[in-house]
């Protein structure tokens, strides 16, 4: 018997943030907020952790 896996994850805007914001400080120790303002400001490091993250804000645009 197979088992179905969901194709799709659906995240509310909240649990977006907060996915950013957990992820922002495990991996960049920094506020999901700031990771936020510095993105906008192109003031992040050029890192896989940095570039992972700012993929997942792509989703909440």
């Amino acid at each position: 018997m197979a088992i179905e896996v969901p194709s799709r994850v659906q995240l509310s805007d909240e649990e977006l943030d907060a996915l950013i914001d957990a992820e922002a400080r495990k991996r960049l120790g920094i506020s999901g907020e700031e990771f936020k303002e510095k993105y906008a400001k192109k003031e992040l490091p050029d890192t896989p952790a940095a570039r992972e993250i700012a993929m997942l804000l792509k989703l909440a645009a």
